[in-house]
């Protein structure tokens, strides 16, 4: 996903008080993908839902296409983040791999499911992949991304 970056449009001028029962009051946020986003209001016209993530501390403006504009905070530097709260190295169970267990040429990584690994560093964020952190398996270093 593309970072979402703060627009010229002045929000401030827009009302958010239509309703909308098609929105939920939670969702997950169209950024960060925690599940506490909040909705904050809507305004039909221009068809654009206004949410506050508890997560990750923006307010955002999201258009029916699905775009998402910030107009209070700043986007968490997730690696950043992660550096500072996690203790590292810790010990994490794999509970998804890439392997396609209906194709069969398809064969397992060095990583699979139920593995036992030890999360030794915080690489970086990739908008595809998530957060991608070097993992120890045994002796051998591997890197994966991960949902933390």
């Amino acid at each position: 996903m593309e970072k979402p970056k703060k627009s010229g449009i002045n929000y401030d001028t827009i009302s958010f008080n239509d309703s909308d029962d098609n929105a939920p009051d939670t969702e997950i946020c169209g950024y960060c993908g925690s599940e506490t986003d909040d909705r904050i209001g809507y305004n039909e016209k221009e068809d654009l839902l206004k949410r506050a993530c508890s997560n990750c501390g923006i307010v955002y403006v999201e258009d029916a296409a699905g775009k998402i504009t910030i107009i209070e905070g700043e986007p968490r530097d997730w690696q950043d983040y992660l550096e500072k709260h996690l203790v590292l190295p810790f010990d994490a169970k794999v509970f998804e791999d890439d392997s396609d267990p209906f194709n069969p040429f398809d064969k397992p990584g060095p990583v699979v499911v139920d593995d036992i690994v030890s999360v030794e560093k915080v690489e970086f964020d990739d908008d595809m992949y998530g957060i991608i952190v070097k993992v120890k398996k045994g002796r051998k270093k591997h890197t994966s991304n991960c949902a933390i």
